[in-house]
């Protein structure tokens, strides 16, 4: 009795094969916007909305997540909101607000690279 390899079920039924692991840059942004959308008080969301903005620096300019270590948060923030102080000062909301916009840029990204492939 034949029974068929995995890619020859791939071929026939479509079926594309899912990653038992997820690369570290993936879980890093996933555990980014899970600690935003868990987060209680300010202090909770800052650092996790300063968390999510390193990412996306890195991500916009094409740093190596190493790489990101040795950039500092008032560099990143600057660069990302045209001043640090507007993240230091945001309320609740507007802290979401650039949360979810940096995640949105490198989730948008992303996609965008994996269509050219």
């Amino acid at each position: 009795m034949y029974c068929p390899s995995w890619s020859d079920q791939e071929q026939i039924r479509g079926v594309k094969r899912l990653p038992l692991t997820v690369a570290w840059g993936d879980q890093l942004l996933s555990e980014a916007e899970t600690a935003v959308n868990v987060a209680h008080t300010d202090e909770e969301l800052r650092r996790a909305v300063c968390s999510l903005a390193r990412l996306a620096y890195g991500h916009i300019h094409g740093k190596d997540l190493l790489d990101l270590l040795q950039v500092d948060d008032e560099e990143i923030l600057r660069d990302l909101a045209g001043d640090s102080d507007r993240i230091q000062q945001a309320s609740f909301y507007e802290l979401r607000q650039w949360a979810n916009r940096w995640s949105r840029q490198i989730r948008q990204s992303k996609h965008e690279a994996a269509l050219l492939q």
